[in-house]
């Protein structure tokens, strides 16, 4: 009863009356206060002692906020463990108290979500797959999903198509579209994942792409050119949106039709795991010509992707190669060798020795094969 409670609380009501994900840190805090009183918890103090403790918090949450940026910091964690530590010490030094420790907590969640964010936010949308923000900073706007950056447009470059972050021409994917092009190769592609719609400023003039994406959300955001204009400066006049699962809507696609499969739709937050299986990948080289690539966007903060990857290819007998950067890992999979001749040796290197006994199948799937240094 409570799991069927919780999912109906947090995937059904939570997204119809709350913009953000605020029942999550809220439940955490709010546990605190059910605590038996036996061992270190202790009777309560008046409410009246607690506020100057709870403004604290805030107090601390807010100080950090202001001095992060002046000491120049850039790797996330230690930026997160510098802006909350303080206020988290201090909050814990009342663990004791049930009502003191659990307001210092909320007061903790309430200043970071006010204070913490870089940037103006100009969009907050949610719905079942998750919360989306659009923030403007540093003369950018980024399409966030949670805290995973799906997209960025510069705003000084809104007349024109120039993919930055992950889909850059300086990184991985514009070298592969550079050999894929300098190959004479072209023709129907296919993309499972739209984001801001940064992947389509590498169509060619009327080439056929169709992406799948199944966020409703997403796709209003990314063809609302007020946010972003990567769909509608597209060099291809030919570019079709479909909403639905990635998997069941390539399975529509005519077999050996496709010159491009591009499979971006995992995240730090939830890997899509039935896009990563031997399935998957059966599915992805029956729907490409031959010679065809099926490319996987494989960056994550958390996790090894390019493990699974590795593993399925080992099992599937194909063959397949990597790049990765500071801007992004993608990988790329092919059924012969011969096929991927064409990238930049300097730039890719084959992506062998994989478990074929470790391999994601429909019915087996295990993180702990990819827990890792994530790219």
């Amino acid at each position: 009863m409570g799991g069927v409670l919780g999912t109906l609380v947090s995937s059904v009501i939570a997204p119809h009356v709350l913009p953000d994900l605020w029942e999550y840190p809220a439940a955490i805090a709010l546990a605190c206060f059910t605590r038996a009183k036996v061992g270190v918890v202790v009777e309560d103090r008046p409410w009246e002692k607690d506020v100057i403790h709870v403004l604290i918090v805030a107090a601390l949450v807010v100080a950090t906020a202001f001095l992060v940026p002046l000491m120049g910091l850039e790797d996330p964690q230690i930026v997160a463990l510098v802006s909350f530590g303080p206020a988290a010490v201090y909050a814990y030094r009342w663990m004791p108290l049930r009502r003191r420790y659990t307001l210092c907590l909320l007061a903790l969640m309430l200043a970071g979500g006010m204070t913490q964010e870089r940037g103006d936010r100009r969009l907050t949308t949610r719905s079942f797959f998750g919360v989306l923000h659009i923030v403007d900073g540093g003369g950018e706007r980024h399409l966030l999903h949670g805290t995973t950056l799906h997209g960025t447009q510069r705003l000084s470059e809104r007349d024109a198509c120039v993919p930055l972050a992950y889909y850059t021409n300086d990184g991985p994917l514009g070298s592969l579209f550079e050999a894929h092009r300098a190959a004479g190769r072209g023709g129907p592609t296919v993309g499972i994942g739209l984001g801001t719609g940064a992947l389509t400023c590498y169509a060619a003039p009327d080439e056929r792409w169709r992406i799948i994406e199944i966020n409703p959300d997403v796709v209003a955001i990314a063809s609302n050119p007020a946010w972003f204009t990567f769909l509608r400066n597209s060099p291809s006049d030919a570019i079709e949106l479909s909403i639905g699962d990635g998997r069941i809507g390539l399975g529509e696609e005519q077999d050996g039709s496709l010159a491009l499969l591009l499979v971006d739709a995992f995240s730090s937050d939830s890997v899509p795991a039935h896009l990563m299986t031997r399935e998957a990948l059966r599915l992805y080289l029956q729907k490409l010509e031959p010679g065809g690539w099926a490319v996987f966007h494989l960056s994550n903060r958390v996790l090894d992707l390019s493990r699974v990857v590795e593993n399925v290819v080992a099992a599937e007998g194909v063959t397949a190669m990597i790049s990765f950067d500071e801007h992004a890992t993608y990988a790329v999979v092919a059924r012969e060798a011969s096929d991927l001749a064409a990238l930049d040796r300097s730039r890719w290197r084959p992506l062998a020795g994989g478990d074929a006994s470790a391999a994601w199948t429909d019915s087996f799937s295990s993180l702990w094969s990819a827990i890792g240094r994530g790219r």
